[in-house]
């Protein structure tokens, strides 16, 4: 009996050794003890939580346009910027002067005798002529100025005879200085282009007929706003002239004249 218990207990431990290497190749087939799994141990830092994933974006809006490049029309007054081209302040054009009148055509004697046949006759009488010749190197007449002028004397007349100072614009007659004739030669001087003065010897009392020591100075402008000639400043005594010239004339057999004063 003991052996068969030997027998028995061998038989119990054979298959209990198989049922234990049964069961490990059962949970590894295929495996060796060695290359089986470690546990990893347990990591000391706490593990991170997970990120939570991004929220959907929103839907994009489509892009604004582009604002124009063209400048737009304003009404404000914006200083010009003198470094830009084309922006600096323009002054305002001047005022540009009137162009000047163009010159005469006609020569000084072309003049004379237009304006010897316009004058009013000396004294008053058509008997008696202007010299045209008399003057001719005269610098007076200048058809080129606004105001110039020639001085006629009586043809055969005296140095107290009338004399009469013919007026010129731009080479066109304009008529005499005065209405009335003034004996001895006047003297006329240029001040301006558009100015003359005129001294006008007469007689005072007491003073021989051929030399007077009275003075008249007068000036005459042409003015370009009434188109006329404007005079300023004294003429000789009404008469003086006249009368010396008339005396003179009686006494060398001319006509008689009898003016009405």
């Amino acid at each position: 009996m003991p052996e068969r218990s030997k027998v028995l207990r061998g038989v119990v431990v054979l298959a209990a050794v198989l049922s234990v290497v049964t069961g490990c190749a059962a949970e590894t087939p295929g495996a060796s003890a060695s290359s089986a799994p470690t546990a990893a141990a347990p990591s000391e830092t706490p593990a991170q939580a997970p990120t939570p994933a991004a929220e959907p974006a929103a839907p994009t809006a489509p892009p604004a346009p582009e604002p124009s490049t063209a400048p737009e029309p304003s009404t404000a007054l914006v200083a010009p910027d003198p470094s830009i081209p084309g922006t600096a302040p323009t002054a305002p054009p001047a005022p540009s002067d009137p162009a000047p009148a163009p010159c005469g055509t006609l020569t000084r004697d072309e003049a004379a005798a237009v304006a010897a046949q316009r004058l009013p006759p000396p004294l008053g009488d058509a008997y008696f002529t202007w010299d045209t010749t008399y003057t001719a190197d005269d610098p007076g007449y200048d058809p080129c100025a606004a105001l110039s002028w020639i001085v006629f004397p009586l043809a055969g007349g005296t140095v107290s005879s009338p004399n009469a100072i013919a007026l010129f614009h731009y080479g066109q007659y304009v008529g005499p200085a005065t209405a009335e004739q003034y004996g001895f030669w006047p003297a006329v001087e240029r001040l301006s282009d558009d100015s003359i003065r005129v001294t006008y010897p007469y007689l005072l009392d007491g003073d021989a007929n051929a030399n007077p020591q009275g003075q008249a100075v007068a000036r005459f402008t042409w003015d370009a706003e009434t188109q006329s000639v404007e005079m300023d400043g004294n003429l000789p005594p009404s008469g003086t002239g006249v009368t010396a010239a008339m005396h003179e004339v009686t006494e060398s057999a001319a006509p008689e004249i009898i003016l009405t004063m």
